[in-house]
């Protein structure tokens, strides 16, 4: 098992929360890998006099854990001075995967850190949201004993479920980028991205050039977790977007498709309709902002 715990070391501004010394000794490791994602770790395990306070003190922690991970084979942690995009290349996902995000999730949501992770495992992930409050450490007991209990999971964004239960800034995450995915279909039909058949590159004047952005959270989303993939294994995904037709269509489909899907399972649009007319997606994105829960 992956346990991969984000942003909880030390900074100007806050002395950090890390998982005291003591909970790493005590908590069962040997089977678990512990890594530690944050840029401050740059500034947290450089031990300067240099240093400000907040850090010195992390620093004394973190010492004791790397300590003990060296003198017993048992501890795997790991302190990654990276966030999200190099570091973890080989990490196996196919286990399963704890994220701890400790950023301010007063004003983020769970699904802020998963849309940064390029690789995770959408079979075997769970999201623990831990406050950084100002004298508190993480309890990796504690979550690893929710974890087992299934209190961890998120409303998955990408299932089109019915939402029966949703945390507040999940829901206002999934308000602002569904509500931009069907934005997204609106344009793709206006560009003519259904005519599987045509052949010439669309001119950018024609459509907004964000879309041709497969970076777009929702778009990036919908594309890991489905494994679109382009045509052509040696082009890019934006500039498959640019000049392949079929890639555009396929986009264009699996929004299709995951959207429709959302709004009737919600009960946000009722009846019959032609999915590939742009008045559908009108009167959707009308009925969608209007949607609560």
């Amino acid at each position: 098992m992956n346990i991969i715990i984000l942003n909880s070391s030390a900074n100007k501004k806050s002395i950090g929360c890390t998982p005291s010394f003591e909970n790493i000794k005590n908590f069962s490791t040997n089977f678990v890998t512990i890594y530690f994602v944050d840029y401050e770790f740059n500034y947290v395990l450089l031990n300067s006099k240099h240093q400000h306070q907040n850090y010195k003190t992390e620093f004394i922690n973190l010492q004791k854990i790397e300590n003990l991970k060296n003198v017993d084979d048992q501890y795997f942690c790991y302190f990654i001075a990276e966030h999200y995009h190099s570091w973890d290349k080989n990490i196996d996902f196919s286990i399963p995967t704890l994220y701890i995000n400790c950023t301010d999730i007063q004003n983020s949501s769970s699904y802020d850190i998963m849309l940064l992770v390029e690789n995770f495992n959408l079979s075997n992930f769970h999201f623990f949201n831990f406050y950084k409050d100002e004298n508190s450490k993480i309890d990796l007991i504690k979550i690893y004993k929710d974890y087992s209990n299934w209190q961890l999971s998120p409303y998955d964004l990408f299932s089109t479920n019915k939402i029966i239960d949703i945390k507040e800034n999940d829901f206002l995450f999934l308000k602002k980028h569904f509500d931009c995915g069907i934005s997204l279909i609106i344009n793709y039909l206006e560009s003519g991205f259904n005519d599987f058949t045509a052949t010439n590159i669309i001119p950018q004047k024609h459509i907004p050039n964000w879309c041709y952005n497969v970076e777009i959270p929702i778009l990036k989303g919908i594309i890991l977790y489905y494994g679109i993939k382009s045509p052509i294994s040696d082009i890019t995904q934006q500039i498959s977007m640019i000049e392949s037709n079929e890639f555009r269509f396929t986009l264009l489909n699996f929004l299709i498709r995951f959207f429709s899907n959302f709004l009737v399972n919600n009960n946000i649009l009722k009846g019959n309709y032609d999915w590939f007319d742009i008045k559908t997606w009108e009167t959707a994105k009308t009925k969608f902002n209007k949607f609560n829960v």
